[in-house]
């Protein structure tokens, strides 16, 4: 099998990429090459324009962005095969290093099809030192890791996007120590303090008269400032009714790596009634925080009162955890008991009061669905943004969706949110 064609064996996808390269840009640094933050940013968004598969134009594109001196593409190439290949090359040495056209040379000479112009030579360095036994024991080898490197993603990608009510316990024992592994970023928000920076869109008098203060009264520059970000408060809202059972305990091991996370974050759960659990799940030992949640909660796996529940919020703890533009998130199927004409006022006041408001609904992932219960039609023309929550991968998506929050309210009125699953 042609080194081109090879399945590859040292990709990873998504976030999983961002922390190799980021491992990658360290080694390479250890080694002595210079290879900033910036280049690596730069990798990333070039990495979305080539066919990642195929392992030169991975090679190249990591080269183009990352080398910054064609001396060093020796040491580059060899760091590459040991990172990203698991070759077994041998080190380089300083004679290697000083004569880079005779180990391009030689590794041209192995008649492996490299492209002409030189642009594949880098690549046949890679292995250059291995005989041709070595060889094809290590491609054996590697195609054996890639089998099971495959069947292992592929397996996990099955997993994350398989929804919550089709799970064996083997797999929600998996699903929950994914959940666990998840790393959120809680949103940010713009404060009308600044602070000294670099470069920003304010100028700061005051240091500059003092830094004038050096130089006779000259001033040689214009400091600047930028404006102050803390973390926006994030307020969840779940509900842990009869409807809702085969998504409950999974959810709350959601809320509780949420809690775990950066950031003020406020928890609700309710059913006929409302329960804060912010001081719960503040126990990191996930089972811990659940047993206590359970203990706490008394209206469990029974009916559903959104209005109720949603007023009691607004009553009593709104004006609490509401303040410095707080973003709401309600997880719930929409299956109410009480009326509409409670719930829609609760939730218009509700809006007005959040920076955001957010509707998980399980039941979106589900073929065909359409929000037609009484209470998913009283509460979505308050909505600003409607999402799944019925799978691994939607739980990351809202991950990704609050970490990108801007500073904006969204548009608002008595319209009908656009729908969205994963």
């Amino acid at each position: 099998m042609g080194r081109d064609s090879e399945p590859a064996i040292w990709l990873t996808v998504g976030a999983a990429l961002v922390e190799r390269l980021d491992d990658f840009a360290h080694l390479c640094r250890g080694y002595g090459l210079r290879v900033t933050t910036g280049q690596v940013i730069d990798a990333c968004r070039g990495l979305q324009e080539i066919d990642i598969i195929n392992q030169l134009e991975f090679y190249q594109a990591l080269r183009c962005v990352l080398l910054s001196r064609h001396v060093d593409e020796p040491l580059f190439s060899y760091l590459f095969a040991r990172f990203w290949l698991h070759r077994d090359v041998r080190p380089l040495t300083a004679a290697d290093r000083d004569s880079q056209s005779s180990l391009l040379d030689r590794s041209s000479d192995s008649g492996e099809g490299t492209p002409a112009g030189g642009e594949g030579r880098s690549v046949h360095l890679l292995v250059d030192a291995l005989d041709s036994e070595t060889a094809a024991e290590s491609r054996m080898e590697d195609e054996e890791e890639i089998a099971d490197q495959m069947a292992a993603y592929s397996a996990r990608e099955v997993l994350r996007r398989r929804d919550f009510s089709q799970l064996d316990p083997a797999e929600i024992a998996e699903v929950r120590r994914l959940i666990a592994e998840l790393r959120w970023h809680a949103p940010t928000r713009q404060l009308r303090r600044t602070k000294r920076a670099a470069k920003g869109p304010h100028a700061d008098p005051r240091r500059a008269f003092r830094e004038s203060l050096a130089t006779g009264g000259e001033i040689l520059r214009v400091p600047r400032r930028t404006r102050r970000r803390k973390p926006r408060p994030l307020v969840l809202i779940c509900d842990i009714s009869g409807s809702m059972e085969r998504y409950t305990s999974l959810l709350l091991r959601f809320l509780h790596a949420l809690r775990q996370g950066r950031g003020a974050v406020e928890t609700f759960v309710f059913g006929t009634r409302l329960t804060r659990i912010t001081r719960q799940l503040r126990v990191r030992d996930t089972d811990a925080a659940l047993a206590e949640v359970a203990s706490e909660v008394v209206d469990w796996g029974g009916g559903t009162r959104i209005g109720d529940s949603l007023a009691t919020f607004n009553r009593v703890w709104g004006r609490r955890v509401l303040g410095h533009g707080a973003t709401v998130v309600i997880i719930s199927d929409g299956w109410d008991r009480g009326e509409p004409e409670v719930l829609a006022p609760e939730m218009a006041h509700l809006q007005r009061l959040s920076h955001r408001l957010v509707w998980l609904n399980p039941l979106l992932g589900l073929a065909g669905y359409e929000p037609l219960t009484r209470g998913m039609r009283a509460a979505l023309p308050y909505v600003d943004n409607f999402l799944s929550s019925h799978n691994l991968a939607s739980l990351e998506q809202l991950g990704r969706f609050l970490r990108d929050l801007d500073d904006q309210r969204p548009e608002r009125g008595h319209r009908v949110p656009v729908l969205s699953a994963s």
